[in-house]
């Protein structure tokens, strides 16, 4: 940060006074200056405003150096003055000094002048602070005992020449008195004082009070004036200040403190969520193989049941009422084996499962079939059953037997969501919308809390009481969604029910190339 500087510049040549001014600037002066040329334009330059110090040519037309000399001393003004000429001698050199030049400076070496005006503004400060203490100790010599403020005279050996009654609590501290010498310490500092004929300021620390004593040396008189001043208030501004800044930055750390807590709080989430998936797909695993198991159990006595029920519908005539429904049985036994086939080949890892045969299905048929294999249960429990489909509803290119089981799963979840309720209805409705088919299944039942909602598909999470659920059918429903290109849509709300609503490609061939182009799932 550059020094700021006021010059005025007494000289006839502006080309000179600009060379000046550029070598101040160099020397790393934030630079304020005027020039002037005649007795008249310095004399109002003095009276407009306040000069750190005058530069002056020494021979010019209408003016000269002395004679700007002589009009800073008429003034009385305490400013360093320097003379400038190109051709000085010993003998002009000693005139200017008399007549109040501080120093000179050739034109061909303005190299010094930097140096010269850092020691003149130096030695300027410190008549300045002299001329102070003197006055001060013109005040006080008037009026020292009613000074509220301590003054003490100490001569250079330390001993006290004077104290007023304020410097009680000084002498107190200090344990001594008038006529006796001042602890080492401050021996020390009056010692330095006088050496360096420098003012010196040190803080004093008397119980809760702060005290800043100015050390004024009085060189030609050999000795110092010590000033103290009450700085208390000050102290404690800034203590104030320093704790409002450290609060400031405590606050800033707890701010930071507790964002870097709610991330690692979002992290643990992510890890407990992740922990929770991972024992998901361990349980899943674990279920995979079990189900291998049971269905490899499974799958000879349903070989054999089939085979009977083949042999009865090959021995029973067309009018024969039995005949429809050996016939259905065929069809649910031979399901049968194509569900144990598919747990197989999904428990076994096998990408067969991933690649559902499709085949062309009539939607009102698929549900009216699904309904009717849980007909008995619900005329057991009273519930009501609503099927809304056009007649001319159109068929769809699927995997018929995965969305039997969506709508299988998702009847069965709305049985037991009425099945206590007073009003006991089941809703089923289906439309067209373009290349897509919606089958809706609204219950009447409790309904769901946004926070169960957003679990509703998650392995083995289930709200039935122990024994009455495994927490499979959603989960296993969306994957058989995923399968076939549909997607599964849930809406629920509290005490008025839940709408579950599967949407399905109209040709899941066409939609899944489109999937498979652009990377998307589903609708």
């Amino acid at each position: 940060m550059k020094t700021p500087l006021r010059v005025l510049i007494v000289e006839d040549n502006e080309d000179d006074a600009l060379l000046l001014a550029r070598g101040l600037e160099q020397e790393g002066y934030d630079l304020t200056w005027k020039r002037v040329d005649t007795r008249e334009a310095m004399g109002e330059a003095l009276d407009s405003q306040e000069w750190d110090g005058v530069i002056c040519d020494y021979v010019m037309p209408q003016f000269s150096g002395l004679d700007a000399l002589q009009l800073i001393k008429d003034r009385e003004l305490d400013l360093p003055s320097i003379i400038v000429s190109g051709t000085i001698g010993e003998e002009i050199a000693v005139e200017t000094m008399r007549a109040g030049a501080h120093d000179y400076v050739m034109k061909d070496n303005l190299i010094r002048l930097g140096a010269v005006i850092r020691r003149e503004l130096r030695e300027a400060n410190e008549r300045r602070k002299h001329k102070w203490a003197e006055a001060e100790m013109e005040r006080l010599a008037r009026f020292p005992a009613e000074d509220p403020s301590p003054v003490m005279r100490v001569a250079k050996d330390g001993t006290i020449l004077y104290a007023n009654k304020a410097s009680s609590v000084l002498l107190e501290a200090w344990d001594c008195h008038v006529d006796q010498r001042l602890p080492e310490y401050w021996r020390t500092v009056v010692s330095d004082a006088l050496g360096d004929d420098a003012t010196k300021e040190v803080e004093v620390e008397l119980n809760s009070d702060t005290l800043a004593i100015t050390v004024v040396p009085i060189g030609e008189a050999g000795y110092v004036n010590l000033y103290g001043r009450d700085i208390t208030a000050q102290r404690r501004a800034i203590r104030a200040e320093e704790q409002i800044k450290a609060a400031r930055e405590i606050e800033t750390k707890n701010v930071e403190l507790e964002r870097l807590n709610q991330k690692l709080g979002a992290t643990m989430t992510d890890l407990l969520a992740s922990q929770r998936r991972l024992l998901q797909s361990e349980k899943l695993a674990a279920l995979g193989r079990l189900v291998a198991g049971v269905g490899h159990e499974l799958n000879n006595p349903i070989m054999g049941i089939l085979n009977y029920v083949q042999y009865c519908l090959a021995h029973t005539g067309q009018e024969d009422p039995r005949h429809p429904r050996l016939a259905k049985a065929v069809r649910e036994l031979e399901r049968c084996k194509r569900i144990i086939s598919a747990l197989g080949s999904y428990s076994h890892g096998s990408g067969d499962v991933d690649r559902p045969e499709s085949e062309q299905a009539d939607c009102r048929t698929l549900i009216t079939e699904t309904i009717e294999l849980l007909a008995a249960e619900l005329r057991r429990l009273n519930v009501k059953i609503n099927v809304n489909t056009p007649a001319d509803f159109p068929g769809i290119w699927t995997d018929p037997n995965a969305v039997r089981q969506i709508l299988l799963n998702l009847l069965t979840n709305a049985r037991d969501a009425v099945a206590d309720r007073r009003r006991k209805e089941i809703t089923v409705t289906a439309e067209a919308k373009g290349g897509w088919v919606a089958i809706s299944v609204a219950d009447t039942g409790g309904g769901m809390s946004e926070e169960i909602l957003n679990r509703v598909f998650d392995p083995f999470f289930t709200t039935k009481p122990m024994g009455e659920g495994t927490g499979l059918g959603m989960s296993v429903s969306q994957n058989l969604a995923k399968r076939i290109g549909a997607q599964i849509e849930v809406q629920s709300q509290v005490d008025e029910g839940t709408v579950v609503t599967v949407h399905l490609p109209v040709d899941r061939r066409v939609a899944a190339g489109v999937n498979q182009a652009t990377g998307t799932e589903g609708r």
